[in-house]
């Protein structure tokens, strides 16, 4: 609210309280992703619960009536498995990050694809050649898939809308 009319003026805050209220920001926000990884492991082990008295086949229907993201529950019961594991850590991400098997970067590049994908110049090339040809991205995508039409990347495929940027 404006002090204009009241005569009084407002002094603008100084550098160092300045800094001292932004200390106090940062802070709070680490506190709140810890809280947050908290609050994700005991929803695991309350989604574990959960899945323990529903039936065979029943899971998944149950999730969506609750409104509960498949990728969600899934990620947070993990979590709850491992919670000793990574409790301390800072962050759901990071904590997710933690429980992940080897192998299984989920680092993506800024247009989606997977890191790595996009750094060959082969697969790039792949991409191009198809595009001109006219192909669409479902048909490289399956393409990929297949491993023909001289994909270059054995045993790796083309993500759904990788072949769309």
């Amino acid at each position: 609210m404006s002090n204009e009319g009241t005569g009084a003026a407002s002094a603008a805050p100084t550098l160092d309280q300045l800094a001292d209220q932004i200390r106090a920001e940062i802070e709070a926000v680490e506190e709140e992703h810890s809280a947050a990884l908290a609050h994700a492991i005991r929803a695991g082990e309350l989604l574990t619960q959960a899945k323990a008295q529903v039936e065979h086949g029943e899971w998944l229907p149950w999730l969506e009536k609750e409104k509960v993201p498949r990728r969600t529950a899934t990620h947070y019961m993990s979590l709850s498995a491992n919670g000793q594991r990574v409790a301390h850590l800072g962050s759901v991400r990071e904590a997710l990050a933690a429980i992940r098997p080897e192998g299984k970067s989920r680092k993506r590049n800024s247009n989606g694809a997977p890191a790595g994908l996009w750094e060959n110049e082969d697969v790039v090339a792949w991409v191009r050649k198809g595009k001109k040809a006219g192909k669409t991205r479902d048909d490289l995508v399956a393409e990929s898939k297949a491993g023909v039409g001289g994909w270059p990347m054995n045993g790796k495929h083309l993500p759904q809308n990788a072949a769309d940027t």
